[in-house]
C-alpha cells in the first residue's frame, strides 16, 4: 500500500515537471512573438521618420517617446517614481 502510494507521489512529481516545463516553453515563445513584434513596431517608427534625420537622432526621438510612455504609465498608476538629479537632468543656479 505505501509502496503504491509513493510510486503515485512519484508519477505526479514527474508530471509536475513536464508541466513546469511545458509552461516555461510556452511563455518563452510568448516572449518572442512579443519581443519581436515591439522589434518590428521600433524599425517601422524609425523607418517612417524617414532620411531627414540621422540615425541618432532617430534613437532620441525614439527615447523621449519611450520615456514619455513610461511616465503616462506610472501617472496612471500608484507607482512612485524615483528620479537622480541626473535622470531628471536637473541644475541649480545660484546667484
Amino acid at each position: 500500500m505505501r509502496l503504491r502510494q509513493l510510486g503515485g507521489e512519484i508519477a505526479a512529481e514527474e508530471l509536475r515537471g513536464q508541466l513546469m516545463e511545458a509552461r516555461r516553453a510556452v511563455e518563452e515563445i510568448e516572449a518572442r512573438i512579443v519581443g519581436g513584434a515591439e522589434g518590428e513596431r521600433v524599425r517601422a517608427f524609425l523607418a517612417g521618420l524617414g532620411d531627414a534625420l540621422a540615425p541618432a537622432e532617430k534613437l532620441a526621438v525614439f527615447n523621449t517617446l519611450r520615456r514619455q510612455e513610461a511616465l503616462t504609465a506610472l501617472s496612471n498608476g500608484t507607482a512612485h517614481l524615483f528620479l537622480t538629479p541626473e535622470d531628471a537632468d536637473l541644475r541649480i543656479q545660484t546667484s
